[in-house]
């Protein structure tokens, strides 16, 4: 037989399932934007190198199903520069289908286990100001570019840590 037994698979999966609450609880509990940490506009979850979901916490759909497509064009653009306290900014919604809008920002963190790349896990929340026009001019938010600041994935926004 192989793969894991399903008391085995359960017991991953729902530990998964309790990481990503805690990862939720954690950055509404900090947050300064009352998006985040009143209305719980945030979407947290953990992807395998391939982008494949392995589990995703309490999420806006929108913002955790495009995260697969983000860790794609991390991992085609950055495969042999990942290191340990990355961190990788990204709401780019041109680039890899990286997000739906650009107020929704995603930090994106690579886990290392021995050294090796094993995990990503991602937090994505919306943020209440990224340069956009006024709410009253909603006629000229037609251009995307106007919408606020762009950060693709492509251009290194990482953090060491």
């Amino acid at each position: 037989m192989s793969g894991a037994d399903p008391i085995t698979l359960s017991g991953v999966w729902y530990y998964l399932q309790r990481v990503c609450d805690e990862m939720a609880y954690l950055v509404e509990r900090t947050a300064r934007s009352y998006l985040i940490g009143q209305q719980h506009d945030l979407s947290v979850g953990i992807w395998d190198t391939a982008g494949r979901t392995l589990a995703i916490g309490r999420a806006l759909p929108i913002q955790a199903f495009s995260a697969p497509f983000a860790i794609r064009s991390i991992m085609e653009q950055y495969e042999r520069d990942i290191h340990p306290g990355d961190i990788f900014l990204t709401n780019d919604p041109y680039h890899g289908g990286h997000n739906n809008h650009l107020p929704d920002w995603g930090f994106i963190r690579p886990i290392f286990y021995h050294g090796k790349l094993k995990f990503f896990c991602l937090v994505r929340g919306h943020q209440q100001d990224t340069g956009d026009v006024p709410r009253r001019l909603l006629p000229e938010r037609a251009r995307h570019h106007r919408r606020g600041a762009v950060h693709p994935a492509d251009e290194d926004p990482r953090a060491r840590g």
